[in-house]
């Protein structure tokens, strides 16, 4: 499924067009587009970027540009555009091209879906890297700066909000980073070395968006085999204890065979898939393990505050706290399903 990058995420700095012709409303007070601008005026610089479906996008400049009649003459409905200027980096491994279908540009009651196939270029991106692209509307002499909103996703999906003017909810749907590290030792089987983890609105590697509400978190560790003649560890092995109490399996595992005793394998990951909260959770490593495949599972407290994000070493940011045991709600105990 190819991508469908859904641009978003501007908080932009409205600055008078650089000799382009604006009227008043006189109602609101806001900024209506003249069906006749001047070519390339200029409306500010964003700066800002959206995360969508494995894509981090980074709005630039923003210009309001008039519509050229085509020849032979045509109906036209549509007597400008708006040019968004964007840098779009892939977050996943192959190479991928956004798709501009759940892009919508909103002012007050009216919405545009419309875009502009001569001046719109979204770039096709090389696996982990960025090119830069144009977003191009199609607007008329209803669109107004004041009250703009660029959409990013419908509503099925984690959506993106970036406002365009002075009234509007930021969303950039920023992935956070989660304190989680730690070792998960069952003894006749496995030590798994955990090193962080990602909490994200996405999945970067197929390049999807999680339904409304829910998030993927992705852990990351190394295992090392304790005992030769152990099976596996993969998805069906690991569970995830809620802030709630329940318990859900893991979605995807990079790896499913044990290394061989005193061998390690780095760079193994683990994903889960639910809805989100704040509070504390426990990763749990179970199966049959042993010399008889009797049950065994060790665990690993920890806890997510939703947007706030760890630093590298595993503490809050400045400014930022995560919950306490007192106040995460309920706690975990290393119990599996």
């Amino acid at each position: 499924m190819r991508l469908r990058v859904v641009l978003a995420t501007l908080g932009i700095a409205l600055i008078a067009a650089c000799g382009g012709t604006t009227a008043k409303n006189t109602q609101t007070g806001g900024t209506k587009v003249s069906p006749t601008p001047s070519a390339g005026a200029s409306l500010g610089t964003v700066n800002k970027a959206f995360w969508y479906a494995g894509f981090k996008v980074t709005v630039g400049q923003v210009s309001l540009k008039k519509a050229i009649t085509p020849t032979p003459p045509a109906f036209i409905t549509a007597p400008a555009k708006l040019l968004i200027q964007a840098r779009f980096e892939n977050l996943g491994p192959d190479n991928f091209q956004p798709y501009n279908e759940d892009l919508v540009l909103q002012s007050g009651a009216n919405s545009y879906l419309n875009h502009d196939s001569q001046d719109e270029k979204i770039p096709d991106v090389p696996g982990l890297q960025a090119t830069d692209g144009v977003i191009a509307f199609n607007v008329d002499e209803k669109f107004q700066l004041n009250n703009a909103v660029l959409l990013v996703g419908n509503a099925r999906y984690n959506q993106g909000q970036v406002p365009l003017g002075k009234s509007g909810k930021y969303t950039s749907l920023e992935p956070q980073k989660v304190a989680i590290s730690g070792t998960i030792t069952v003894p006749d089987a496995f030590t798994l070395a955990v090193s962080g983890g990602d909490l994200s609105y996405d999945d970067p590697k197929n390049h999807q968006q999680q339904k409304a509400g829910d998030v993927m978190l992705i852990v990351h560790y190394a295992i090392t085999g304790n005992r030769d003649s152990t099976c596996c560890f993969g998805s069906d092995n690991a569970i995830l204890k809620l802030p709630d109490g329940t318990a859900i399996a893991a979605t995807r595992a990079s790896g499913y065979t044990l290394p061989g005793k005193g061998l390690t394998t780095a760079d193994q990951f683990i994903e889960w898939v639910f809805k989100a909260a704040s509070g504390a959770y426990d990763m749990i490593a179970k199966g049959k393990y042993g010399a008889n495949n009797t049950d065994a599972q060790a665990d690993l407290p920890f806890s997510i505050q939703v947007g706030v994000s760890a630093t590298s070493s595993g503490t809050p940011p400045v400014g930022g706290s995560f919950p306490s045991p007192s106040d995460a709600g309920p706690q975990p105990t290393p119990s599996g399903h």
